[in-house]
């Protein structure tokens, strides 16, 4: 989470969370993460039309690795 909220700082992109669950955004994608036992369970709740998945991906990506 912490390397998420410095890797948003650097980039301009908005990430509002904490160890548990939060919100993240930029660029039109908008999401949600929940964290359980290790895992990340993403959510993206709105996206640009034109933008394919494949791109959104690698967004969260590389918020979450």
């Amino acid at each position: 989470v912490n390397k998420a909220s410095s890797i948003a700082t650097e980039k301009g992109r908005r990430f509002d969370g904490d160890e548990s669950h939060g919100d993240f955004g930029a660029m039109g994608v908008e999401g949600n993460y929940r964290i359980s036992n290790e895992e990340v369970v993403v959510q993206i709740t709105s996206k640009p039309f034109l933008v394919p998945w494949s791109m959104v991906e690698k967004y969260v990506r590389d918020f979450f690795e």
